[in-house]
């Protein structure tokens, strides 16, 4: 009896002593956070994710919710008071990004289904709304950002991410699948280089469990379709945009000239 209650107590010891692997999913809005989620807790087994605030966030608050939960889904602009938090070697850390039109429209859209958090915005129609998250003008940017003007201004602020030596940055685009207007191809390829970021065992079946049951099972889904700026954007947004945001596209790869 004796020898049982020591080995229970050993091993009580030695699993509180272990440091649990832990989450954060970072994402400029609208860009695909919870098909991240989705996937880590397919592959990881774990509970959903933990909103801890917005872009306000401090690293203090960040370390506080580190201790309550496994996985965190923030919105947090680059800033080097973060690499301290993040980079700790028990946290896996994502990004994941998308074109920033298909970002625009479904931002306007969303509006609508949250009229609460945008009461202004939601008295507007649909392309006066994308018109404005692509200038910023007439518009408090939403997520605490009230003094970013523009798309363009928006999304350097977050990424500077995707070159992160510690964070496995995402294309939204290419985990999304055929299933929404991407490449099975490349969704493949991009779960294999998740599932080699947290270290597990790469197989066949493991990769067509995540296809199999990733797609459109998030909270916030609404169509997840790539290139859907192009039924929303009219010719006005387009020129606007050029305007605006065309070194964007460019840096981040998805046009290779002014010529869309």
């Amino acid at each position: 009896m004796c020898k049982r209650y020591l080995y229970i107590i050993l091993t009580l010891f030695f699993y509180s002593t272990q440091t649990v692997q832990q989450y954060i999913v970072n994402s400029i809005p609208k860009c695909g956070t919870h098909l991240v989620e989705r996937c880590i807790q397919i592959l990881e087994h774990v509970g959903a994710g933990y909103w801890p605030g917005s872009t306000s966030l401090t690293p203090e608050h960040i370390e506080e919710s580190l201790t309550k939960y496994r996985m965190l889904l923030v919105h947090l602009p680059y800033d080097q008071q973060y690499d301290t938090v993040l980079k700790q070697p028990h946290i896996k850390t994502f990004f994941i990004y998308r074109d920033p039109r298909d970002q625009i429209v479904s931002h306007a859209h969303w509006i609508y289904k949250v009229p609460h958090h945008h009461p202004y915005s939601c008295r507007f129609s649909l392309d006066e709304n994308i018109m404005t998250l692509i200038t910023g003008e007439h518009y408090f940017f939403d997520y605490n950002l009230h003094n970013v003007q523009g798309i363009n201004q928006y999304y350097r602020l977050f990424i500077r991410w995707v070159y992160s030596p510690y964070a496995c940055s995402i294309k939204f685009e290419d985990l999304v699948g055929s299933q929404g207007g991407g490449s099975d191809e490349r969704q493949t390829q991009t779960i294999i280089k998740i599932i080699k970021y947290l270290g597990l065992q790469i197989s066949d079946a493991l990769v067509d469990h995540v296809k199999n049951n990733l797609f459109g099972n998030t909270g916030t889904f609404r169509k997840g379709q790539v290139g859907s700026w192009q039924k929303d954007f009219k010719s006005e947004h387009i020129q606007i945009f050029k305007r605006e945001a065309q070194s964007l596209l460019l840096e981040l790869g998805y046009e290779t000239d002014d010529k869309w």
